[in-house]
């Protein structure tokens, strides 16, 4: 689960990072972790600068945790976007470089998944009630 928790971070460090230069958007992610099933879930959403704003759901993460501790890393990941595309992908893991490597190829998974999210995110940007674009 230790490793897990390592992907989550790294991912969360990666879609804030990425996000920023890309899309000037600010995230904010809530962890669900389930240590007795090996599960950890983050969902990941665009804050509202507005004062009336609402956030925008921009997608989930979901990590398995498939080996035990001991063994070398394997995990199940699934990735879904807010209007329910879903990817699904299994990676393997002997050492800490490699799994900062395989978070850095599922956060480039989602960024593709979640690019038309990025789009409505980033359009409702700056605009104030009253005013139409």
């Amino acid at each position: 689960m230790i490793n897990v928790l390592k992907i989550l971070g790294i991912l969360e460090a990666n879609f804030v990072i990425k996000t920023q230069e890309k899309e000037s958007l600010t995230l904010a992610f809530t962890r669900f972790l389930n240590f007795y099933n090996r599960k950890a879930r983050f969902v990941i959403k665009s804050v509202s600068e507005e004062e009336d704003g609402e956030d925008t759901p921009i997608g989930r993460v979901l990590i398995e945790q498939v080996s035990k501790d001991e063994e070398p890393f394997v995990c199940k990941c699934l990735l879904t976007n807010n209007q329910g595309k879903s990817t699904a992908c299994v990676f393997a893991s002997s050492d800490k470089d490699n799994i900062e490597e395989e978070s850095i190829k599922i956060h480039q998974l989602f960024d593709t998944l979640a690019e038309s999210t990025y789009e409505k995110a980033r359009g409702t940007r700056g605009r104030h009630k009253g005013q139409s674009v």
